[in-house]
């Protein structure tokens, strides 16, 4: 079946916490429901906090042909077409160089940074290694101000407290026109992003690039990093397991978790599919 543009939809997912349940894992079932939308022609692309190489493992795994969002919608990416462009954010070394030596590396608890090759962290955490995706990088732990020597694609604060984390945000915003600080919901942690290309604008991006309508616009997230996506949707879904501020702000929720398919199966109530 072939849809021109004015019939396909754009379905967007983030990952942790929505796509994937607590182990880590898509069903059978949500598999069967993503392979029938797209053998119908819509487009249905994964968007994610995680680094690039860890998104297209499960764009690849579930047989996506699509362009993916990564690292928060800094990189916009498509591997298996070269035609593609990628488009990407890069983070200039120099300014997490002032934010260090701002407030002192003994002012964080741990600092994690990357590009497509190289992981540093300031201190060694085995369980945060394993969160960050190390796979084939290269890992350099010390101090960031002697090893850092190029720009990257991401870093991530990791402080004592809420109020150290609104402090570094003080500090950016104040000092770089278009970058701001994201602190996720735990309150630990805090990150670089910027203003002007997040996972938002990446859907434009997309929406453009294959003619969908504005309004043929589905968007599935549980977290912080998704309400500017979600905002700027015209089907927007919260997961049930998602945070409760975010439920109220946005108003649709799905009606199962993401440990019950909560994304797919209101992809089938959505299409009316007989899955």
């Amino acid at each position: 079946m072939n849809l021109t543009n004015q019939d396909k939809y754009l379905i967007v997912s983030d990952l942790d916490g929505t796509l994937l349940d607590s182990h880590q894992q898509i069903s059978s079932y949500s598999r069967r429901v993503i392979h029938e939308l797209t053998k119908k022609g819509h487009i249905f692309t994964l968007a994610s906090g995680r680094p690039s190489r860890s998104v297209f493992a499960f764009a690849y795994d579930l047989g996506l042909k699509h362009p993916f969002i990564s690292y928060n919608g800094a990189m916009i990416d498509n591997p298996l077409d070269k035609k593609f462009v990628t488009e990407k954010r890069i983070l200039q070394k120099d300014i997490i160089i002032d934010v260090l030596n701002h407030f002192g590396e003994d002012f964080f608890e741990n600092v994690m940074i990357e590009d497509e090759r190289d992981q540093y962290y300031l201190k060694e955490n085995l369980k945060y290694i394993h969160f960050f995706h190390p796979e084939t990088m290269r890992l350099n732990i010390g101090s960031i101000l002697s090893m850092l020597n190029k720009d990257v694609m991401v870093c991530i604060f990791e402080t004592s407290s809420v109020e150290k984390n609104l402090m570094i945000k003080k500090y950016v915003e104040s000092k770089y026109e278009n970058l701001g600080i994201r602190i996720w919901r735990d309150n630990k942690f805090c990150e670089f992003y910027y203003l002007d290309m997040d996972k938002s604008t990446c859907i434009d991006y997309l929406a453009d690039f294959y003619g969908i309508n504005k309004k043929n616009i589905i968007a599935f997230g549980d977290a912080y990093n998704d309400v500017k996506m979600l905002k700027n949707v015209s089907h927007p879904f919260v997961m049930l397991n998602g945070a409760e501020d975010i439920k109220k702000e946005i108003g649709h929720i799905t009606e199962f978790d993401n440990d019950h398919d909560g994304v797919c199966k209101q992809l089938v109530t959505f299409f009316n599919l007989d899955i």
